[in-house]
């Protein structure tokens, strides 16, 4: 799980990372591309950085959301 206001980003056992706005709890994005539960999230440069059990570290272009 990782804040970054107003998002609340979310890895899941289900492969996918789930978005939330957090002023409403609103579904606002899902990520697909992991073959695995996604472990951990983390932000840098307008990218996100997820890795999973399937030992992948996969990046996000984060303005392609806004």
């Amino acid at each position: 799980m990782l804040v970054h206001d107003p998002y609340l980003y979310v890895g899941t056992d289900d492969k996918k990372i789930k978005v939330y706005e957090m002023k409403n709890w609103q579904l606002k994005e899902e990520f697909s591309g992991h073959i695995d539960g996604v472990t951990t999230l983390a932000l840098a440069n307008g990218l996100l950085y997820s890795g999973s059990y399937d030992h992948f570290i996969r990046s996000w272009d984060l303005e392609e959301m806004y």
